[in-house]
């Protein structure tokens, strides 16, 4: 609310869904991987997410990544797409949980 006072959001229940996170460790001096796409794949299924910083006035984007899983309990693949131009691939991850990745990983 521009003017207006902070609010903070809370989930006070447990989620209905489940979800997976990834939190990326980039190398040299872009240690936050700004500028990686990660994908994941669930069976036909693709979900993309870039690694930003950016926000607007007073904020900031999370610099982790997190994807929505609906009931699946895992993604078949997750893909990162570094800055630099190299893809890996990080193979299946159980959902509910948060992954580090790096490019030696």
């Amino acid at each position: 609310t521009n003017g207006g006072p902070a609010a903070l959001l809370r989930q006070a229940g447990k989620p209905a869904h489940q979800w997976i996170r990834f939190r990326l460790r980039g190398p040299g001096n872009n240690t936050s991987a700004i500028g990686a796409t990660v994908r994941v794949r669930l069976g036909q299924e693709t979900q993309t997410r870039m690694v930003r910083s950016g926000g607007s006035y007073l904020s900031q984007s999370a610099l982790e990544v997190t994807f929505g899983l609906g009931k699946r309990q895992s993604v078949d693949d997750v893909e990162v797409r570094w800055p630099d131009g190299t893809v890996r691939s990080y193979g299946t991850r159980a959902a509910g949980k948060v992954y580090r990745l790096s490019p030696g990983d």
